[in-house]
């Protein structure tokens, strides 16, 4: 029988937790599945937090409610209100749960405005050796993954990860692939007309060979995706990464964003990609992050 797979989620009563919980509702995970609610209470004084008692109680009280959403998928869900800070208490309990994927919110504006913030978020993401899903607004029905794809490492990893996720039907990938051409230098007008002739042959066949080995690393790419079953369109675009990826992805509540991050040590693991930075900013949809 197949290992669980468990997925720890992070909640404190924001719109944009709710958005985590109703996306990971959503999203189809590998069975058999199982999943677990954090609610961080903050191990600082009631001075330090802005927040005192009242606060911690009303923190406290969504345990309840994410109980009973999460209930209507894992029936056995736990949910947990931990005495520590939100990044420590969710990898805290990621370890004990065993999880494989962590679930949460981007920059809460609720009521309790605390800690889902872009700074834990980001955090999270830049700490996680698991796949993380960051939600903004609610996954509403899953019909399409955007899965941005540069044939490093890390977006193998990210092919490979969602090849494990099984199809919902009518749901399809578009793995985006985007090419940024060399141009042409600037002051090249100052050199002779056979030199700037021959920069301009050179610069055009490294284009095409960009091109060529991008297709064919596309294609497979989702030559692995088609054996898991995954319907696949492939989108080869060219421009700057991030604006064409987020343009595929657009802000359609049906669409997901799948990014693979490159690995990184020591103070580089903080510092995320130009990609994955972009599109926790500024996606409008869910983005999974795949390390």
């Amino acid at each position: 029988m197949p290992r669980e797979f468990r997925i720890l989620i992070a909640a404190d009563g924001s719109p944009s937790a709710f958005a985590a919980v109703r996306t990971a509702l959503v999203l189809p995970w590998p069975e058999p599945s199982n999943a677990r609610g954090v609610v961080a209470l903050g191990e600082r004084s009631s001075m330090e937090l802005g927040l005192g008692a009242a606060g911690r109680r009303r923190l406290y009280a969504e345990t309840g409610p994410l109980q009973r959403r999460l209930a209507t998928r894992w029936p056995e869900a736990g949910v947990y209100a931990l005495h520590e800070q939100p990044a420590d208490a969710i990898f805290s309990e990621a370890r004990r749960f065993g999880a494989r994927a962590i679930v949460l919110g981007w920059r809460g504006h609720g009521a309790l405005r605390r800690w889902l913030a872009g700074s834990v978020s980001r955090e999270v993401v830049a700490r996680a050796q698991i796949p993380v899903v960051i939600a903004r607004s609610p996954l509403r029905k899953l019909r399409r993954l955007v899965l941005a794809f540069d044939a490093s490492p890390g977006a193998w990893r990210a092919v490979r990860f969602t090849a494990t996720l099984p199809r919902q039907r009518g749901t399809r990938i578009v793995l985006t692939t985007v090419i940024e051409p060399l141009r042409v230098p600037a002051g090249m007008h100052r050199l002779p007309a056979g030199i700037r002739s021959e920069l301009a042959a050179e610069i055009a066949k490294l284009n095409h060979q960009q091109i060529v080995a991008a297709r064919r690393e596309a294609r497979a790419a989702a030559g692995t995706l088609r054996r898991a079953g995954w319907p696949v369109t492939i989108e080869l675009r060219s421009g700057i990464p991030l604006d064409q990826v987020l343009e595929v992805a657009g802000a359609n509540s049906t669409t997901v964003l799948v990014v693979g991050e490159r690995e990184k040590r020591g103070l580089a693991r903080l510092m995320l990609g130009s990609v994955t930075d972009g599109a926790l900013d500024q996606a409008r949809v869910p983005v999974v992050v795949v390390r």
